[in-house]
């Protein structure tokens, strides 16, 4: 949502005019990135395994869920000690990919200012109460202590759809951009 509002409200107040084949070029960029994160994710749904397991961060003891690749025989849990880079970058690139880039579109159209930084917000909003009932939905599950594979059932079909879709919207805007 962040980056939606800073770049979307740059957008609808500043109101730049990109030229066409900038444009294109950005559109193409975005379904690519949707064609390759949908692709691993429907990859991964075939190639790993998920299970729970307790660690500690700053002295506080908690239960996660992790994936493993099939690859991963030795059951490695080194990502905690991973840079925040990482998950900052893809969570800004997806703030500014897929629908929040034709939010900001749409943003870019509406003639009032006011307007157009209510409609982020409201795109916003919406968005993080999506991911807060996705993220309350694999919390409860984790919290409930049932064992695997019954308690990620739902994941599994949950990602799969998440991954087709963003194959599908990536074609679909790849074959808008070069259309033109």
């Amino acid at each position: 949502m962040l980056t939606v509002l800073a770049f979307g409200g740059l957008v609808v107040l500043l109101r730049p005019q990109f030229p066409a084949e900038l444009e294109r070029a950005l559109e193409l960029s975005v379904a690519g990135m949707l064609l390759v994160l949908g692709t691993n994710t429907i990859a991964k749904c075939f190639h790993g395994r998920y299970h729970f397991h307790w660690h500690q961060h700053s002295g506080r003891v908690h239960k996660h869920v992790h994936f493993h690749p099939a690859t991963d025989l030795a059951h490695e849990h080194d990502s905690h000690s991973a840079s925040m880079k990482q998950p900052l970058f893809v969570g800004a690139a997806h703030g500014l990919a897929g629908t929040a880039g034709a939010t900001l579109l749409v943003a870019s159209a509406i003639p009032s200012q006011t307007l157009g930084i209510l409609y982020l917000a409201t795109f916003g909003a919406g968005s993080l109460a999506a991911m807060a009932v996705f993220s309350a939905a694999l919390g409860a599950t984790v919290a409930s202590g049932q064992s695997l594979p019954g308690a990620l059932r739902w994941l599994t079909p949950a990602r799969m759809a998440a991954g087709f879709c963003s194959v599908a919207v990536g074609i679909w805007l790849g074959a808008a951009a070069i259309k033109g």
